[in-house]
């Protein structure tokens, strides 16, 4: 978990505690999860963690997002 908290602090650009969508595929492709399947995937995972599409993606939506896939 505290290697995720530093991961997300270091893609959070704003220091908001919330990543929009560019920061949150940023962190997918830092953390090599799907690798050369990241692009197909990104769509998928996007509507899964932020179903309102309200582009504001906090910490514990990651963390709930991460503990699913």
């Amino acid at each position: 978990m505290k290697n995720f908290v530093l991961l997300f602090k270091k893609f959070d650009m704003d220091n908001n505690g919330i990543l929009n969508e560019e920061e949150f595929v940023n962190i997918l492709s830092a953390t090599s999860i799907y690798g050369e399947a990241l692009e197909e995937n990104t769509i998928r995972l996007l509507s899964m963690i932020d179903p309102n599409n309200n582009k504001q993606i906090t910490f514990s939506e990651c963390v709930s997002l991460f503990g699913r896939v």
